[in-house]
């Protein structure tokens, strides 16, 4: 199915719980912006197989929908998303820091770019999620993924 209503929505589902589970030990109000930002990075990546390889005809997918190169991208990524999440998260906190010890215009702009860092961390979980999610979503389709890439 192209880049659809479905597609978003997964997405924006799998991003969601991604990035919860990725910040499952965090406080409630830095797990709130980093389900934001998973939710809507989750949305956006959602669509990129789509927008990689456009859904002109039912026999569009190659390499960005089937599951060998797909796997071969996003299993590292994976294996690094808690690193990327913990530096992301320390220099949010380190802003934060500097918001208690600022005041006015100069501390709510470290409140913001605390907030940014917490969302961004959500997304580096929602990114793959929502990507990964068109790729399932599109398996269970008659035409199915392709293994490598390569249709007859």
């Amino acid at each position: 199915m192209p880049c659809s209503k479905t597609h978003g929505i997964a997405g924006t589902v799998a991003g969601t719980a991604a990035s919860l589970y990725f910040a499952r030990q965090q406080e409630p109000s830095a797990l709130a912006l980093e389900a934001l930002g998973g939710a809507l990075a989750g949305s956006w990546s959602g669509c990129w197989a789509d927008h990689i390889e456009p859904a002109f005809h039912p026999h569009h997918r190659g390499p960005a929908h089937a599951a060998i190169p797909n796997a071969l991208v996003w299993y590292p990524y994976f294996t690094q998303i808690s690193n990327a999440q913990n530096a992301l998260r320390h220099y949010s906190e380190q802003f934060s820091a500097r918001a208690q010890e600022s005041s006015g215009v100069l501390a709510v702009l470290y409140d913001i770019l605390a907030a940014l860092l917490r969302i961004g961390t959500g997304a580096v979980a929602g990114i793959p999620a929502g990507y990964l999610s068109h790729v399932a979503l599109d398996a269970f389709t008659p035409f199915g993924i392709p293994v490598i890439g390569l249709r007859a």
